[in-house]
């Protein structure tokens, strides 16, 4: 499972917009996903912003005025 697969779940099983905080702590609290770097929120926060500029026609993310993430 990759970081942008597990924020995906979150995202799915939260139905609101959450904080890249937000995904981090719900990642770690379910142990869907294990880090390794020194600063893993930015690690979270970097697979979603990829997401969020790679997907053109088929969106399935998108990242919100106040900084929050949620699935179309």
């Amino acid at each position: 499972m990759t970081v942008l697969e597990a924020a995906l779940i979150v995202l799915g099983k939260s139905g609101k917009p959450l904080s890249v905080a937000q995904i981090y702590s719900k990642i770690q609290d379910m142990g869907i996903y294990t880090f390794r770097a020194k600063d893993p929120k930015a690690v979270v926060s970097a697979a979603l912003r990829k997401a969020v500029k790679m997907e053109m026609d088929d969106k399935i993310l998108r990242r919100n005025d106040n900084g929050t993430y949620e699935v179309l």
